[in-house]
């Protein structure tokens, strides 16, 4: 009897380690695609992103999955190879949709907004980020991922010219920041505070064209102080590159 036990003791163990010894892997591999990403190495990127789906795909990592999935998909629109990324990223989406993965449909709508923005359908970028950011707080995500769909949302209604529905999208991003900020996810990473100076360039924006010349430039100054050393704002080069790993 003490042997039985003993042996479902060290079986349980021996599972485990290994769930923890795949989450780790899982995170090693999605740490050193994110390196490839921020380092422009797109055709190394192209490569290993398809091998490191079918690892997080067998171990059940699923936000790694996605996460993993949204690298390649902009690596293609940044590149100019849209059309590719379009094709990619309805992939993306109809995989995640049958899943009824709502981080995964987060993440699809988002990246295929990229795509939309960068060939010139700002309708269609909108679209996107709207149902990307509704999904996003929907489950209650709280990554560096909604921050994104927040910035390039309001991009988009800058673009657009729509500054009072950007008025209220900077409220709901405001209202996303402090809520990191309670639950001291803020303080994890010095260069989250970049996260700030994001908000703080939209809302300059939505009152420039406004025509709220005060605020904008309290914003301006705001955002001046948020900016982290070495790292560049998208109002500085649009589409850098400065994704994390959270």
């Amino acid at each position: 009897m003490r042997k039985t036990i003993l042996t479902t003791l060290a079986f349980l163990l021996a599972l485990t380690v290994v769930g923890k010894t795949e989450n780790s892997e899982s995170e090693r591999r999605y740490e050193r695609l994110t390196d490839l990403y921020n380092n422009d190495q797109n055709d190394s990127l192209i490569i290993q992103a398809p091998l490191d789906m079918e690892f997080h795909k067998g171990v059940g990592k699923w936000e790694n999955y996605y996460r993993t999935w949204t690298h390649l998909v902009n690596t293609y629109v940044f590149s100019g190879k849209v059309n590719t990324a379009l094709k990619e990223v309805k992939l993306m989406h109809s995989d995640a949709a049958e899943r009824e993965d709502k981080f995964g449909m987060a993440l699809a709508d988002y990246a295929m907004g990229n795509a939309y923005i960068n060939m010139g359908y700002l309708d269609e970028a909108i679209n996107c980020y709207k149902q990307s950011l509704a999904l996003a707080q929907e489950v209650d995500v709280t990554s560096s991922i909604v921050n994104d769909i927040f910035s390039y949302y309001c991009d988009a209604l800058n673009e657009k010219k729509e500054y009072q529905e950007m008025t209220v999208i900077t409220t709901q991003w405001k209202a996303f920041l402090d809520k990191l900020k309670e639950k001291g996810m803020m303080e994890k990473k010095e260069k989250r505070k970049v996260w700030f100076a994001y908000y703080y360039i939209a809302c300059a924006q939505q009152n420039l064209g406004l025509n709220r010349l005060n605020e904008a430039e309290a914003d301006i100054n705001n955002a001046d102080k948020n900016k982290v050393e070495g790292q560049k704002l998208r109002s500085e080069e649009r589409f850098s590159r400065n994704a994390e790993t959270d």
